[in-house]
């Protein structure tokens, strides 16, 4: 089998999505072909081809650098798209080549909140929303990054498969805990402030009640305002992914916590939060969202907190207890390495894209007629 990969999104999200799992498969399958038609490591915005498509000058090269990939391959991977012109290449190359076109998203992008930044370009009837609706009918198949998530999608695209993230605990290095201060840490993306929000009296307590703890907030976005406290701090100073493991396991974190609202969009999220604090041998304190209830054994390999009281409970009693965070933080690692590798993901993801491979193509079939002028 050839199969071909076409990222879309931040270096981040290609990494987990695209690179690591192309990586994997090329080890372990090697009578098969993968190739990655654009990938760096230090990406931090969607990946500019859709929009050179618009450029008079790069267009042509890369219809040509996309039309070869799609004529090599027996299976195209496609993340999801962004502009009517990357759409009308993805619909005229699915007709001009008949090949299995699938999709990859890890977010339902049909339910972001009002308070999410991405909301502005995604909520209802957005061309951004028109775009996404088009290829997700349109292609043969779907790869989703967590069971609830392609549950979603599967009203629109019969046709889902799920290959969930995973960890490889071999790029990060256990956090070294701090002499005399505990710190409580979270990382992630700029668009997290209402998941924050639901949990900043409880951290404020903490804090109040545990004067050797402190709280670090490393986030691509600014804090809440809310978060104002000698002991908490920011910082903004994001790393390429591919520096971004062993940056973060120095960061001192004694504990990590991964807070999310219930909501529709959340409970599609995967448990890479857990997932990265468990690689670096730190225990994970989280809202108990689907993904998480589903990955986590509460008491064993991280805690789930239901409420203000539970999240002050758990967080104290982590603070004051070195050995209990080392055995939490521990087995943690040791399930990462073990139930959450790439190579898990790598066999799931080759299993999937047989089945695609195999399968009758998808009869919503645009017409050829559509040809980009390029």
């Amino acid at each position: 089998m050839r199969v071909a990969f076409i990222p879309t999104y931040v270096s981040g999200v290609v990494f987990y999505r695209v690179w690591q799992p192309y990586q994997k498969l090329e080890k372990l399958f090697k009578k098969d072909k993968f190739v990655v038609t654009w990938y760096t490591p230090d990406q931090f915005t969607m990946h500019p081809w859709e929009w050179d498509l618009q450029d008079g000058q790069k267009n042509g090269i890369l219809y040509q650098h996309i039309d070869a990939a799609c004529r090599w391959a027996d299976v195209v991977v496609w993340m999801g798209l962004h502009t009517h012109a990357s759409l009308d290449i993805f619909v005229h190359m699915r007709a001009k080549h008949g090949k299995p076109f699938a999709s990859e998203f890890d977010d339902y992008i049909f339910s972001i909140p009002r308070h999410n930044p991405a909301w502005g370009a995604y909520h209802p009837g957005t061309g951004f929303t028109r775009i996404a609706l088009r290829q997700i009918k349109e292609s043969d198949a779907l790869i989703c990054s967590t069971p609830y998530l392609a549950d979603l999608y599967r009203p629109f695209n019969a046709r889902v498969h799920v290959v969930e993230n995973t960890i490889d605990v071999d790029l990060w290095e256990k956090a070294v805990p701090g002499d005399k201060t505990t710190t409580i840490g979270w990382m992630g993306g700029g668009t997290h402030n209402e998941d924050h929000e639901m949990m900043q009296d409880a951290v404020l307590e903490v804090l109040e009640k545990c004067p050797n703890s402190r709280f670090h907030y490393i986030s691509g976005g600014p804090p809440p305002g809310a978060y104002r406290h000698p002991r908490i701090s920011w910082d903004h100073d994001f790393k390429a992914i591919d520096k971004y493991p062993r940056w973060m396991s120095r960061k001192g974190f004694d504990i990590g916590i991964a807070p999310l609202v219930d909501n529709e969009f959340n409970r599609g999220k995967s448990n890479l939060r857990w997932l990265e604090y468990s690689a670096m041998g730190i225990p994970t304190v989280a809202s108990p969202v689907v993904h998480f209830q589903r990955s986590i054994r509460h008491g064993e390999t991280g805690f789930l907190a239901r409420s203000r009281a539970e999240w002050v409970d758990l967080l104290m009693k982590l603070v004051r207890e070195p050995e209990l965070r080392e055995n939490i933080g521990g087995a943690a690692r040791r399930e990462g390495k073990r139930l959450w590798n790439p190579e898990i993901q790598a066999r799931k993801y080759r299993a999937a894209l047989e089945v695609i491979a195999n399968a009758k193509p998808n009869p919503r079939h645009a017409d050829y007629a559509c040809q980009p002028a390029y």
